[in-house]
């Protein structure tokens, strides 16, 4: 058919037949294709579609232009069948987020402020915490950098040091549910009654494929908190040995969490050379 003189797109002629379950165009694109006795690379091939597209087509994972359309059916013949309608992923997302309950951010209570540690830090560290505050200073989203570091339960100065230098690497502040990600060997529990609280939002930083969420308790036979919980690709625990670390237990649960440890000293975080992500 020449849609181009019917007046109508493809997706008005191919409108949904009333019926529930109607074929599906990939599942329809597939039949005719090797009913025509083509191979997916030569039909894309003589349609004028990148292999990997048609693929995607067949897939269903992508929707065909009215383009594509009309150079499949040129190729093919009559291609008719459900065609998804657009957006409808999204209003179905939406539609469920309305009926789940609201998930409040998990905010570990601390200590100490995060706003003590950034004092502790500038005390200590004067010079290059100057340094990391005229770069931060700059960022377009420095109210939203300086309202997730409010939200921060930091374990000590060094580790404010090391807020500081991903922030001022570019790391992107937002909210991430942990659950989401490939779960880690121990749960994640609240300190203060060890309940899971993985499927709640963590206020966390981003940086280079890299999420980093701080103060991070996990429920063994016995409770431990890490300095900071790195996922990028796998999980990782990052510890920040400052003054006056006591490294007794530093063996015993890196065996209980069964997770990789990587140790930096409260210089290196301070260092104008130090690499959050490297």
């Amino acid at each position: 058919m020449d849609w181009t003189k019917t007046g109508n797109s493809p997706e008005k002629v191919m409108r949904h037949s009333g019926l529930m379950f109607n074929t599906t165009i990939h599942h329809r694109l597939q039949h005719i294709r090797r009913r025509a006795g083509y191979r997916q690379c030569s039909a894309a091939k003589h349609a004028g579609i990148s292999a990997q597209r048609w693929n995607h087509l067949e897939k269903g994972t992508r929707r065909p232009t009215p383009t594509e359309l009309l150079r499949i059916q040129s190729l093919l013949g009559p291609l008719t069948g459900f065609l998804r309608p657009r957006g409808v992923g999204r209003s179905l997302r939406s539609a469920g987020t309305k009926v789940l309950p609201k998930s409040c951010p998990f905010l570990v209570v601390p200590e100490r402020t995060s706003h003590t540690r950034f004092l502790a830090a500038e005390k200590r560290y004067p010079r290059a915490v100057h340094k990391l505050m005229a770069i931060i200073s700059t960022r377009a989203d420095f109210a939203e950098c300086e309202h997730l570091c409010h939200q921060l339960a930091l374990g000590s100065s060094d580790e404010a040091m090391f807020v500081l230098q991903l922030i001022a690497a570019g790391a992107r502040p937002m909210y991430v549910v942990p659950g989401y990600l490939p779960s880690t060997p121990r749960q994640m529990v609240d300190p203060q009654d060890c309940s899971p609280v993985s499927h709640r939002p963590f206020p966390c930083f981003w940086l280079d494929g890299g999420l980093y969420f701080f103060q991070v308790s996990f429920s063994t036979p016995r409770l431990y908190t890490v300095d900071v919980l790195r996922w990028q690709g796998r999980w990782m625990v990052i510890e920040i040995d400052g003054k006056g670390h006591d490294s007794t237990f530093d063996a015993e649960r890196s065996v209980a969490l069964q997770l990789p440890t990587l140790r930096f000293t409260g210089q290196q975080v301070s260092s104008p050379a130090f690499r959050p992500a490297a």
